[in-house]
């Protein structure tokens, strides 16, 4: 390095050429510039995955919620046909299997 005759040396007064100090500062731009565009991509990254798991835990809780209402209503009709007399048992067991041979038929005929 030359020191200059009219300063007294300082590293920011160093005799660099003007070429030199533009490619190193675009050079140290570009890496922060790629740190921080990481930075942000892995932030988007773990909002997203912080969304998509209050999303699964959501429609989890739904989910159970719905199934329990399922098996109540399943217990519910289970009682009432166990409280029925075997006559009437057999005629209401018929004729909801009659109405669910029906359903399937329309949905199978509008399909």
């Amino acid at each position: 390095m030359a020191i200059s005759y009219n300063h007294q040396w300082c590293p920011l007064h160093h005799e660099v050429s003007v070429p030199t100090r533009h490619r190193d500062l675009r050079a140290e731009l570009t890496r922060h510039d790629a740190w921080d565009s990481r930075a942000h991509g892995d932030s988007l990254r773990v909002g997203l995955l912080v969304a998509a798991a209050v999303a699964l835990a959501l429609a989890a809780s739904q989910f159970r919620e719905k199934r329990s209402l399922a098996i109540a209503t399943v217990d519910d009709i289970e009682a009432q046909l166990a409280a029925l007399d075997p006559v009437t048992k057999a005629a209401v067991v018929a004729r909801l299997s009659t109405d669910a041979v029906k359903t399937v038929h329309d949905k199978r005929g509008s399909a």
